[in-house]
């Protein structure tokens, strides 16, 4: 049974005045403060995908490939050459991820080869979603033990990671019947504007995520990517989820089935499970929120 709460409520309230103004471009914002308020408000939401992080995107929705910054590795991605690297790296995973592969993908299917690479952590220009809410959230509350969510506090301008729900537009998506003959799957370096990719089930992790991606357009002009909410912001929903509620949701969507075990069905995320259950004891509501607010406090000061 859910319970209700004010935790999450009570650390918001603390942290309120530290947040900066955020953009105009979503069609809406909520708080949710425990499992059975962020059902409540996804429960007119439809006909769109869910993306959880465990903090707000400054720039924008963009890949991860998009998203290199000079400082974390030397290299900007602005021009022609940094295109060219992003085929050599999808080329060289096709020759080494073979041996290590559930489904090998026809050799000119890039998008099937974008996916999987996805998956397990490629820099690439697909954007992570899936269709199940409840598994976007966890993506956001994974790392709720009190260690991390102290981490987070001392790193974050606003206080709160995270969901997002994108309202598609059905012409946007790649239907199998166009998957021989729709020539951006052939060729998803040169996308005109963003689409919707739903892979077949061609690993566990697919499946057991739900996945679906956002294939983002490179502006060959102005030499930048195009962010999600540039482009189609109006379609967008973020629901917020303060930092004091992360470890209280993630134990109720353990009960409720979804964790590193069921969201990674392979033994890493059982293992990672296994540790969660025995060695991730929660300390008491008192002494967390107690840290969380000494943090925001030193914050106010500064």
């Amino acid at each position: 049974m859910l319970g209700k709460t004010n935790r999450g409520k009570d650390y918001m309230d603390k942290i309120k005045n530290t947040e900066p103004n955020i953009r105009d471009y979503p069609k809406a914002r909520y708080y949710s403060y425990t499992l059975l308020n962020y059902l409540k408000r996804i429960e007119d939401l439809k006909n769109g995908l869910y993306r959880g992080q465990e903090e707000f995107f400054e720039n924008g929705l963009t890949p991860k490939i998009f998203r290199i910054s000079k400082e974390e590795t030397g290299v900007i991605f602005n021009n022609e050459k940094e295109l060219d690297k992003e085929k050599k790296i999808i080329n060289s995973f096709k020759v080494r991820a073979i041996p290590h592969l559930e489904f090998i993908p026809n050799e000119n299917d890039e998008l099937k080869w974008l996916a999987i690479a996805q998956h397990y952590g490629l820099r690439t220009r697909l954007l992570d979603w899936t269709q199940n809410a409840l598994i976007a959230l966890w993506f956001c509350v994974k790392d709720g033990e009190p260690k991390e969510i102290i981490k987070k506090v001392e790193k974050s301008k606003r206080g709160y990671g995270v969901v997002y729900f994108y309202q598609y537009n059905e012409n946007n998506i790649f239907d199998k019947k166009d998957e021989v003959n729709d020539k951006d799957k052939k060729n998803p370096f040169e996308v005109e504007y963003t689409k919707i990719y739903r892979p077949s089930h061609i690993s566990n992790r697919i499946i057991a995520q739900s996945s679906a991606f956002t294939l983002h357009k490179w502006d060959k002009k102005n030499k930048s990517s195009i962010s999600l909410e540039k482009e189609q912001g109006g379609r967008i929903t973020i629901i917020k989820i303060p930092y004091g509620s992360f470890e209280l949701i993630k134990n109720q969507l353990d009960k409720h089935g979804i964790n590193s075990a069921t969201v990674f069905p392979d033994l890493r995320g059982i293992c990672k499970y296994l540790n969660y259950l025995e060695f991730e004891i929660p300390e008491t509501e008192k002494k967390v929120i107690g840290k969380l607010d000494d943090k925001m406090n030193k914050k106010r000061k500064i």
